[in-house]
């Protein structure tokens, strides 16, 4: 009896091995894959990182005719800003018109350019962020007025034929009224503070990923 007992343990021990090896067999398999994926993702999220950057070093380039880089902020401002007058968001002297429709033209130029030699399918963000002076008007109301401005100007280009929403492009406006980042400071004229240089837009541009072509 005992003896039949150890012929049936041993047969049975050698096939729970050979399970478990198999097991481990296919463990080491899946973790040797699962490395090989990570590290093939890391290359690919490092070699889009680049293109992004590069991408956003291309964006630093618009004409300086037009715009300035400001680096500590990412953004760019309109080098001649429209000349608003206090309380005011409307765009109305000629000579403002045809410099903002030059510089809305040079924006589209540039990234429709960057986009024919796209390979990974970028997206861009466009905002407008309009701002306002500090003066004895609310803050609520500054708000808004900031926000006009900007709105302004995005009327002003779609009048004008320039299409900033495509499948590719997307713009959206703002207003920070007397808040945000980055403000020129305020001086002083015949002893009455000026803050009028803060009635301006700035203009950001965000490339993102989208899919893969």
């Amino acid at each position: 009896m005992k003896k039949e007992t150890k012929q049936f343990f041993w047969p049975s021990y050698v096939d729970v091995m050979t399970a478990l090896f198999i097991i481990m067999l296919l463990l080491f398999i899946l973790s040797f894959k699962s490395l090989q994926d990570e590290k093939e993702n890391l290359v690919v999220r490092l070699e889009e990182k680049k293109y992004l950057e590069k991408i956003e070093e291309s964006i630093k380039n618009l004409p300086q005719e037009y715009y300035v880089y400001q680096e500590q902020y990412k953004r760019h401002t309109l080098r001649r800003q429209p000349r608003f007058g206090r309380g005011i968001a409307e765009i109305s002297s000629e000579e403002d018109i045809k410099y903002l429709i030059d510089a809305g033209k040079s924006l589209l130029e540039l990234i429709s350019k960057l986009k024919e030699k796209d390979t990974l399918g970028v997206t861009y963000l466009v905002i407008l962020e309009g701002m306002a002076s500090k003066d004895a008007t609310p803050d609520d109301e500054n708000y808004k007025l900031s926000y006009r401005r900007a709105l302004a100007l995005y009327n002003l280009w779609i009048k004008n034929n320039l299409n900033f929403n495509t499948d590719y492009l997307e713009l959206i406006f703002a207003g920070s009224g007397t808040g945000g980042i980055g403000r020129d400071e305020s001086k002083e004229v015949n002893g009455v503070i000026d803050d009028s240089d803060n009635q301006k837009i700035l203009i950001q541009i965000i490339p993102k990923l989208g899919k893969v072509k």
